[in-house]
């Protein structure tokens, strides 16, 4: 075992599958939530609400995260209950109305969550005691015609992957045909998704679109270089693509979580 597989990655937010409702969660520790992510979201309510072009994204006014209320761009994520212990958990949806409110809040979420500075890092007390990374959104795209999606999935998912190795995830694959059918209004073929784990273990999603996928190029593996692989997305133009690929992510997430508590 290289040193990199000894470091610890710990994981400031937990991404899972809300199979009854059908909405993919992120849950994030408490007390990230009151140390970081709230504090930051009032601080910067007026750069935030102001950072895209809401009249050509079509987007809804942007509610900040005071306490147990909805909030982002259309409130799109709405309390719910979670199987995290110590975590608030957060449904969310998908408007048709304004199908960028999703993008332009995931994108708030992970400025704050992705780049958390050293000092910021050191106000939480439980920083040791936090999950290590699985699967971590890297960084994402808001704009039409530009929805991309960068993704990375840590160690700790390696064991699943090499398990699922030359294997189509349905449970990841029917998640995404029902998710994109009733936000597009379209009944598209399940053939037209892609869900699976190539036979070097590389993950591969994908949804209808010109070749509109999500993917690990073919020299990407663990090498001990580095924690991690690097997913990225490939013709992901519209919104509608890029929540379809996030709600794959949130059922491989738990996928892999219950293969690791086996």
């Amino acid at each position: 075992m290289d040193f990199l597989e000894e470091q610890v990655h710990p994981s400031l937010y937990e991404l899972a599958w809300d199979a009854e409702k059908e909405l993919p969660q992120i849950s994030i520790p408490n007390e990230v939530v009151e140390k970081i992510l709230k504090p930051d979201l009032a601080r910067r309510f007026e750069v935030y609400s102001g950072l895209f072009e809401k009249d050509k994204l079509g987007l809804d006014s942007y509610t900040v995260l005071r306490g147990d209320n909805t909030w982002g761009f259309g409130d799109i994520l709405s309390p719910a209950e979670s199987n995290f212990p110590d975590y608030s958990t957060w449904s969310v949806s998908h408007t048709d109305n304004s199908p960028f409110c999703f993008s332009a809040t995931m994108y708030v979420i992970l400025s704050v969550l992705t780049h958390l500075q050293p000092e910021e890092r050191e106000k939480l007390e439980g920083k040791n005691t936090l999950p290590s990374k699985l699967v971590e959104i890297s960084g994402m795209s808001v704009g039409r015609g530009k929805s991309a999606i960068s993704v990375n999935i840590y160690r700790g998912s390696k064991e699943w992957l090499d398990a699922n190795s030359s294997k189509r995830i349905l449970a990841v694959k029917e998640a995404m045909y029902a998710v994109y059918n009733k936000n597009s209004g379209w009944q598209h073929k399940e053939y037209e998704f892609r869900a699976e784990v190539r036979d070097d273990g590389r993950p591969n999603l994908a949804c209808p679109g010109d070749c509109c996928c999500l993917g690990a190029a073919y020299n990407e593996q663990w090498d001990g270089l580095r924690p991690w692989i690097e997913m990225h997305s490939h013709n992901m133009d519209s919104p509608d693509q890029q929540y379809c690929h996030f709600v794959g992510l949130s059922v491989m997430a738990d996928e892999i979580r219950k293969f690791n508590t086996k």
